[in-house]
């Protein structure tokens, strides 16, 4: 086997070796044309909320009943 190849062998084998990576890349973008998932359309509009909640008896954060400090704030 010779390690030198002529230029008109390397010229082939190049051309081939880009014909197969080519032809293996138009498989590769058809395989994931076939297999991708439907693109999905929300028919349903959720409705729009108000940013402020009515709270009927605000409690303060992190209040605690303790009745020996009942005269402390």
């Amino acid at each position: 086997m010779r390690l030198i190849l002529r230029h008109d062998e390397a010229s082939a084998t190049l051309t081939r070796l880009t014909a197969y990576l080519g032809g293996l890349a138009l498989l590769a973008i058809g395989a994931v044309l076939l297999f991708q998932s439907p693109s999905l359309i929300l028919s349903v509009v959720p409705p729009s909320r108000s940013e402020w909640v009515e709270v009927d008896r605000p409690f303060p954060a992190f209040a605690l009943a303790i009745p020996e400090a009942a005269d402390q704030p």
